[in-house]
């Protein structure tokens, strides 16, 4: 009797089928490409220009070009681990380039990699952990007061003359005074204004003000053209090898470079 009712519900068993679950498990979600490092550059440079100013990006975009032709650009981002960064630290520092320049390409990739933590793209930072290089304290490069007159003398009756003259006035970087406009330049206020436009982003973002001494309101008052542009038209790769050139036709040390500049007016 008890075989035929197990029997009998076994075979009821059969007809209905298993019992379904009233919570079904949900689906597994999908999981994300992984990009390569290639990929996941193109995805950061629209990011750098929206957010840095154009020196900056140029800086990020040439720096990790040349990480990414290092790793192989097919290297996904999820293989580069702490050690792949030991590595790279080790390659850069050949002897050939300063450990300055080693510790800020690093500190560039390290912040690429920040952004792809924050938007998920990557869970773990392979800097992290990277100890910079050593670096000697020394003095930045700066012109002497004769060594900006000898400088001066040679470009005198220059566009050039009138730049470097302006930047040891106002401490101004190259970039924001190839793009300083004369709408922003207020003589009757005695002040220049400092901010992004269109087409050009300030290092830090954020507007300022620079006062007008007389040596500047000078030099300002002698252009001729007062709309637009103050300088014109100029790029500022044109301005820093004009200025390397003319440091070179003075016989001067070969480390001054137009940055140089901000460091005279300090």
């Amino acid at each position: 009797k008890d075989k035929n009712i197990a029997y009998k519900s076994f075979a009821e068993y059969e007809q209905k089928g298993l019992p379904q679950k009233s919570n079904p498990l949900p689906p597994i979600p999908e999981q994300k490409a992984v990009l390569t490092i290639a990929q996941a550059i193109k995805e950061y440079l629209p990011y750098a220009k929206a957010n840095f100013s154009e020196h900056t990006c140029k800086t990020y975009e040439s720096t990790l070009n040349m990480f990414s032709k290092w790793i192989k650009p097919e290297t996904l981002i999820t293989e580069i681990t702490t050690r792949d960064m030991e590595r790279f630290k080790s390659y850069k520092f050949n002897g050939k380039i300063s450990p300055h320049t080693v510790n800020h390409d690093l500190r560039c990739i390290k912040a690429f990699f920040n952004v792809l933590i924050a938007w998920e793209i990557l869970e773990k930072n392979p800097c992290k952990g990277i100890k910079p290089l050593r670096t000697d304290d020394t003095i930045r490069p700066y012109l002497s007061r004769e060594e900006l007159q000898t400088v001066l003398e040679h470009t005198k009756g220059t566009q050039l003359h009138d730049i470097i003259l302006f930047a040891v006035l106002t401490g101004l970087r190259l970039g924001e005074i190839v793009h300083l406009n004369w709408d922003d330049i207020l003589l009757d206020k005695r002040k220049i204004i400092i901010r992004s436009n269109g087409n050009f982003r300030t290092k830090s973002g954020k507007m300022r003000t620079i006062p007008i001494g007389s040596r500047l309101l000078d030099l300002l008052n002698s252009r001729s053209n007062k709309e637009g542009l103050l300088f014109g038209q100029i790029r500022t790769e044109y301005v820093s090898k004009q200025f390397k050139k003319a440091i070179r036709d003075c016989g001067l040390s070969d480390k001054l470079h137009f940055h140089s500049l901000r460091h005279t007016f300090g």
